[in-house]
């Protein structure tokens, strides 16, 4: 009998909350959850979201809803791990925030490919006022671009070994290194000469293909532009001696970002250019002559250097960047779109040749290792945001090779 009683002024007061338009608990015994119908909140309360179906990437993509009656908070949310939720100034977006605007960011490139394909997202707004929620969902679609890349090719030229017996950038050998009892060593340097020929260029053709569903097909074309990147992955160094190898290892710091140090776009004798219209064709054109010095050490009487190289290794892409999302986000690979690759390699030599019965040096000319070039962004890791090779020079310009340990190898030596 008590528990009927109990059940009864359970009902009663459910009934009194209800009809004060207090929140109250539902059939479950639980308090209201957001989604919950309408038709339990006191009064009407409604929300609807105003936004394009169609985004294009890398372009923030504003979405707005209206509430009523005003007054209420917005509670939002967007579906994929693609897609990036920001709020009103555009800034990430926090759990405190309510507002009625948010903007959608997304930039997806298929690093197989370079294209970007389409992204399809659902972004859900509860809109709470008091006691009493509403929702609204509305799909859409980051349309895709695709990039043709047609005749592509890569061209080479042999790299002309020059030199010079002054001091070189990186050194093999010391001031101090004593071979035999001579003290009379002098400086010589080999380094390509860069002003004979290109030792590499590739060129090709890209044209721009935006998705027929992007309503500002133009302006969303002239957000991109064409340009290439190249990383130095590793050098290496050798030189012979009469009694004695010496080995100056890859340089620790590499992999560092080829080319000038406020972009990561690789410029030198290359194109850089934005695309100004939608299914426009674009020439890219990349080339280079590195002009990469070493530094070795010899005797006047040329009786003790026998041969020396010196290589260097680089992976070249072509690219596009999204400017606008460069604008937002700096440069970083978020905002880059690979559409090709390839590796390369280039090696000065230097030979020694008897002459009236002393030695004397001569360069060589040998022709770059390339390989096949590859369809996106491959294997390789880019240096996209590291430090460049400028910066390095400029570091290391008082003390060149300091933070290079040498390896010696001597043929004579018991332990070898």
């Amino acid at each position: 009998m008590g528990k009927n009683k109990n059940m009864e002024i359970s009902r009663r007061l459910s009934q009194a909350e209800k009809d004060a338009g207090k929140n109250f608990a539902n059939s479950d015994g639980e308090s209201p959850k957001v989604g919950d119908p309408v038709a339990s909140c006191p009064y009407a309360v409604t929300v609807t979201i105003k936004a394009k179906q169609t985004a294009c990437p890398g372009h923030d993509h504003i979405v707005r809803a209206k509430g009523s009656p005003s007054g209420g908070t917005y509670r939002w949310t967007v579906s994929g791990s693609d897609v990036q939720l920001l709020d009103a100034d555009k800034k990430a977006f926090g759990i405190n925030y309510n507002g009625d605007t948010v903007y959608l960011r997304c930039f997806k490139p298929d690093n197989k490919t370079g294209n970007i394909p389409t992204v399809i997202t659902k972004v859900r707004v509860a809109y709470v006022h008091g006691s009493c929620t509403a929702q609204d969902m509305k799909t859409i679609a980051f349309h895709g671009v695709r990039f043709n890349v047609v005749d592509f090719k890569i061209d080479r030229s042999a790299a002309t070994t020059k030199i010079s017996f002054e001091d070189g950038m990186a050194t093999l050998g010391s001031d101090g290194w004593r071979d035999g009892g001579h003290t009379s060593i002098d400086p010589l340097s080999i380094y390509n000469e860069r002003e004979v020929s290109t030792i590499i260029t590739a060129k090709g053709k890209v044209q721009i293909l935006i998705d027929k569903n992007c309503p500002r097909a133009n302006d969303c074309a002239k957000m991109y532009q064409l340009g290439w990147h190249q990383t130095i992955r590793k050098t290496f160094s050798e030189a012979r001696y009469a009694r004695r190898i010496m080995y100056l290892p890859s340089n620790p710091l590499l992999p560092l970002r080829d080319g000038a140090i406020e972009h990561p776009w690789f410029l030198l004798e290359g194109t850089l250019r934005l695309f100004e219209e939608n299914e426009q064709t674009l020439i890219a054109e990349m080339r280079d002559s590195p002009g990469w010095v070493i530094g070795l050490r010899h005797h006047r009487d040329g009786s003790n250097l026998r041969r020396a190289s010196h290589g260097v290794e680089f992976t070249t892409w072509l690219l596009v960047g999204n400017m606008e999302l460069v604008e937002n986000v700096g440069f970083s690979e978020n905002a880059l779109s690979y559409l090709k690759n390839f590796d390369w390699s280039f090696r000065v030599s230097l030979y020694s040749y008897l002459k009236d019965k002393k030695l004397d040096y001569q360069g060589s000319r040998e022709y770059p290792e390339v390989s096949a070039p590859f369809d996106g962004k491959g294997n390789r890791k880019p240096c996209i945001t590291g430090k460049s090779f400028d910066e390095l020079s400029k570091i290391n310009q008082d003390r060149p090779a300091a933070f290079i340990p040498l390896q010696v190898y001597d043929p004579e030596d018991p332990k070898n």
